[in-house]
């Protein structure tokens, strides 16, 4: 993330927010994109929760994706 700043690049990422990484406080345009009930898989909220606590509002996107009547 360094060198971005220092080139002057910007930077984005989407994830699904189950893990925080300290670097992605540097991120220019941050989305968090959970897995939908329709993808069989269990988001852990909680953990979540603590991703998005930890992030910087003013980059952070949430990504609902509705794919069927479950989303």
């Amino acid at each position: 993330m360094t060198y971005f700043k220092i080139k002057v690049f910007s930077s984005a990422l989407e994830t699904q927010g189950s893990k925080f990484q300290p670097w992605m406080t540097q991120i220019d345009d941050l989305t968090i994109s959970p897995k939908p009930p329709s993808s069989t898989m269990t988001p852990d909220l909680k953990k979540l929760d603590e991703v998005i606590t930890q992030c910087v509002p003013s980059s952070l996107n949430l990504k609902v994706v509705v794919f069927d009547d479950k989303d």
